[in-house]
């Protein structure tokens, strides 16, 4: 979609003007479902001797201040950071349609022995599963969520009905209802494929 490609290349520009990223990159064939992309890409950086690694939606992007706070945080104490506290949807216009937060997705900070810790993210179901599961799974292993003081902007683009399928909504339920039961969660995350 030509409005997602345009969203992206933006987030692109601007993420380098942010940072001296050592690397930037996108996800390959498994960006088609956004849990294993972003697992694949933490996958990556450990594989890679990174540190820290920042994963974002490709059509968002945090503010420069509390982005290098978030980095900072993560190799000193560990845990998930989220550079944002608040979320600001933008219109056609370039207008901001709403305000909300905190989030449970969109930017995280990690190191990559961090992101597995927690159980890295759920890569079964659609839209908003990830997100959603990966919050309880913070939760209840102690990694987080930590929030940064600051706003994540999400450009437009053509969406696409972002109904959760029924079977999608019993999974985050699982979730939700394990959270801060570590042995629940465990049991959840060992049915993974």
């Amino acid at each position: 979609d030509p409005t997602r490609s345009a969203a992206c290349e933006y987030v692109f520009r601007k993420m380098t003007q942010m940072y001296s990223w050592d690397y930037m990159g996108f996800t390959g064939e498994e960006s088609r479902h956004r849990g294993k992309a972003r697992n694949a890409a933490m996958h990556d950086a450990q594989s890679n001797g990174y540190d820290v690694a920042v994963i974002l939606d490709a059509d968002s992007y945090p503010q420069a201040r509390p982005l290098k706070s978030a980095i900072a945080c993560a190799q000193i104490m560990g845990g998930i950071q989220f550079p944002h506290d608040r979320v600001y949807p933008q219109d056609k216009n370039g207008r901001p349609l709403a305000s909300y937060g905190p989030s449970a997705g969109g930017c995280w900070v990690a190191r990559p022995d961090e992101w597995f810790r927690v159980g890295g993210m759920e890569e079964r179901g659609g839209w908003s599963v990830d997100d959603r599961t990966f919050l309880c799974q913070m939760k209840t292993f102690g990694g987080g969520p930590y929030y940064h003081q600051g706003v994540l902007t999400c450009l437009w683009h053509a969406t696409k009905d972002r109904t959760v399928p029924p079977e999608d909504t019993a999974l985050i339920q699982r979730y939700l209802d394990a959270e801060g039961d570590p042995g629940a969660m465990r049991a959840l995350l060992a049915e993974r494929p």
